[in-house]
């Protein structure tokens, strides 16, 4: 993979940024395959503390300018571990809330939003149907490396699911939608403590039948917008179950 741009079907991705491969040392460094360099950046700080790590952990480095830019298509990356995808994340933990993606396309907001589940102190991700894939770079990047603190679970099909809930029946389902009854602070200051906040993808949200599926519940908002991003009512999800009780 690192001659060349990322393929979701190749079992290693990369971190790309000084700060997401330090994030990777730290959170999960058994992943680690090999450190990048651009010899421009060779001597800061970042690099620095990069190659030590790498030294202590006896992970390999190679300065690989022309490679790095391929892989991330900018000029300016000067640092990227290569990881191994099966080693980065252990699957979601059944005792643990889930933040559970419907179909969500944009790799900057699964990677938002996995950064603000390691800022709330939720770790545990499932993705359902054709999703954003997690370990696109672009994705590892917008974590700001977030992801190898978390855990992530797939359910991809059409039943992908009902499949989870199969798999997890001891959670209950909070599905955000317009105009459900329930309003997000209600729903926050009596949840329950097993639960999974569900949000649909970034242009057509939920499918209507989550509707009938748990809790719904609702984000209210004013003025002029019709709906918030993705990531943005997420974050403010999250925040709200996880400061109450």
């Amino acid at each position: 993979m690192p001659t060349k741009q990322y393929d979701r079907g190749n079992p290693v991705s990369c971190a790309l940024g000084i700060y997401p491969s330090l994030a990777l040392l730290e959170l999960n460094p058994g992943c680690a395959r090999k450190l990048m360099l651009d010899d421009r950046g060779i001597g800061s700080d970042g690099v620095e503390r990069l190659t030590s790590q790498c030294a202590l952990l006896n992970v390999s480095v190679e300065t690989a300018p022309r490679a790095l830019k391929r892989i991330s298509g900018k000029d300016n990356c000067f640092a990227a571990i290569e990881f191994d995808k099966a080693k980065a994340c252990k699957p979601v933990d059944p005792s643990k809330p889930h933040v559970v993606l419907v179909e969500p396309s944009d790799q900057g907001n699964v990677g938002t939003i996995l950064r603000s589940m390691a800022g709330f102190d939720l770790g545990d991700l499932v993705l359902i149907g054709s999703a954003a894939d997690v370990f696109d770079p672009r994705t590892v990047r917008a974590s700001m490396g977030a992801l190898f603190a978390c855990r992530v679970s797939a359910f991809d099909g059409g039943n992908g699911f009902e499949r989870y809930r199969e798999a997890f029946p001891s959670h209950t389902v909070y599905p955000f939608m317009l105009g459900a009854a329930l309003t997000l602070n209600e729903a926050a200051a009596s949840h329950d403590c097993m639960y999974a906040l569900v949000f649909g993808n970034e242009g057509s949200g939920l499918p209507e039948r989550f509707s009938s599926i748990g809790t719904p519940v609702m984000i209210p908002q004013r003025g002029t917008i019709d709906s918030l991003n993705l990531a943005v009512a997420a974050s403010i999800a999250m925040y709200a179950f996880t400061t109450t009780n």
